[in-house]
């Protein structure tokens, strides 16, 4: 069966940050669930989206990028070892151990 690309970004709601799908992450880990969930009312159609989290290989180096788009502000850091933990990119956060860049 054939697919195309574009079912694979078929829109969905915006789901409220209220939502309980959400306390998950948000109770594990505070301050990147509250980066990641943000503070956006899909009612009310207010309040702040999440940021987008991206991890990849560069360098034999685990990173990760948190990138605010309306912030314009993008985070990186490196993970301490090769195995993904958000563990890892929350305690980054907390601690500062990340570089961050203004976008225009």
């Amino acid at each position: 069966m054939s697919h195309s690309i574009l079912q694979m970004f078929e829109f969905a709601p915006r789901r409220d940050h209220k939502d309980p799908l959400y306390d998950k992450v948000k109770g594990d880990f505070p301050l990147l669930g509250a980066a990641l969930v943000g503070n956006y009312d899909a009612t009310k159609k207010e309040g702040f989206r999440g940021a987008t989290l991206m991890i990849f290989i560069e360098d034999d180096q685990l990173k990760f990028t948190l990138h605010h788009k309306i912030a314009k502000t993008t985070l990186f850091g490196t993970c301490p070892d090769m195995v993904l933990s958000l563990e890892d990119i929350e305690k980054c956060l907390s601690e500062g151990r990340f570089d961050a860049k203004k976008g225009r």
